[in-house]
């Protein structure tokens, strides 16, 4: 639910992420706004240790996606 995540940059990152995975992945992939909680997160933190194992599980078998989604969105 976007309208939880207070953090602008989050916001917007956890929308076009979900842009993407919806796009590749299907719904049910979608990140939740629990990653994103907090107007005071640690974006980058969270980017790298939380998001990018995510998605190498999500496209492990798609080494083009993955390369895709971490250079347009990460």
């Amino acid at each position: 639910n976007l309208e939880l995540v207070e953090n602008d940059e989050a916001r917007e990152l956890m929308e076009k992420l979900n842009k993407y995975i919806g796009e590749n992945l299907g719904e049910d992939y979608m990140l939740g706004h629990s990653y994103f909680m907090g107007k005071d997160i640690n974006l980058e933190f969270i980017k790298k240790y939380k998001i990018k194992p995510l998605l190498e599980e999500y496209f492990y078998a798609d080494e083009e996606k993955l390369k895709e989604i971490l250079n347009l969105h990460m």
